[in-house]
């Protein structure tokens, strides 16, 4: 599958200014997109070209330029920009929240001319980045339609499920960039049939509530979007179509209060240990980056997950293989 690539600009120095952990959260945010890769001059093979032609040169292929900004600027950001600007690049920009901006980095904010996102942490940064993606590839969809003529949604459902097309559904919860792909099988009236193909299960999503079809480029998977949300149920282990929608920013989607001792969480932790699974309890701040690896977040059959809340670690059901 064709992806289309996303080149990140920061500082790179730590001398200057340290933003690495900026860099990664941006490139693991944009790659959990299976349909975008991430370039980032630190993880980019060895060259023949010469340095600063190679990093240019990836900025004029790139299909969407990301920026991000602290308190300093250095040429090759500056540079980098310019020529995202020059080719007309789709560009994002994320200004960390910091005092006394220096008048190099005020002007670069200048240069790009674009509405910035004010971050003050890692994790409103990956947020603030899903969030503007999400937006750029609604707007693509937009003018897409504009210039291939008007085809209604259902239509374009019917198309795609004669050939057996191949999509991505979101929102989908978990947020895993493996979760999102679906076949679609099936198009009635009011239903659309998909089967994940990696475990064979089936969901039924209304045609009424898919309100987008992106198309990023003419190689690349179809992106659904849902007024509404698709989601995996750990008790029954399936995936279902919910018609609440958590806001973009969502990292886990909805919740409902617990407590130590809560029946209907001693419940499915027992149904968890029947199926070789270890349930657990855990601080939701050390989720992102890690669900997925060590552990996942347990939904229960109303497709909320357990949480108790704490004025400084609330904590999440989790299940982990033994």
């Amino acid at each position: 599958m064709d992806q289309g690539k996303v080149f990140i600009s920061s500082i790179l120095s730590r001398k200057t200014e340290d933003l690495l952990a900026e860099r990664e959260a941006v490139r693991e945010v944009v790659d959990s997109y299976r349909f975008l890769r991430a370039w980032v001059f630190e993880k980019a093979p060895a060259s023949t070209e010469d340095l600063d032609q190679a990093y240019l040169r990836h900025v004029s292929e790139c299909d969407l330029f990301i920026l991000i900004v602290g308190r300093e600027v250095t040429n090759p950001v500056t540079a980098e920009c310019q020529r995202a600007k020059e080719k007309n690049k789709p560009i994002l920009v994320f200004a960390k929240s910091v005092q006394n901006r220096t008048p190099l980095c005020q002007a670069l904010l200048q240069i790009a001319d674009k509405k910035y996102a004010l971050f003050d942490s890692v994790d409103s940064l990956r947020q603030a980045v899903q969030a503007a993606i999400d937006q750029e590839l609604v707007l693509a969809l937009r003018s897409s339609r504009s210039r291939s003529g008007v085809w209604s949604i259902l239509e374009r459902l019917r198309q795609l499920a004669k050939k057996r097309t191949t999509v991505h559904i979101r929102p989908t919860f978990p947020r895993k960039a493996d979760l999102d792909e679906f076949q679609l099988q099936e198009v009635k009236q009011d239903v659309a049939i998909f089967q994940k193909l990696s475990s064979g299960h089936q969901v039924n999503i209304p045609t009424s509530r898919v309100t987008e079809i992106l198309t990023v480029s003419p190689s690349s998977s179809p992106v659904l979007l849902l007024e509404g949300r698709l989601q995996w149920v750990t008790p029954s282990e399936s995936w279902r179509f919910f018609e609440e929608k958590p806001e973009p920013d969502s990292i886990l989607g909805f919740h409902k209060p617990s407590h130590m001792g809560d029946p209907a969480a001693n419940t499915i932790e027992n149904q968890i240990r029947e199926k070789g699974y270890e349930p657990g309890w855990v601080s939701e701040v050390d989720l992102p980056g890690r669900e997925g690896t060590d552990f996942e977040t347990v939904y229960d059959e109303d497709g909320r997950y357990f949480r108790i809340p704490d004025p400084h670690r609330s904590l999440i059901l989790i299940r982990k293989r033994r």
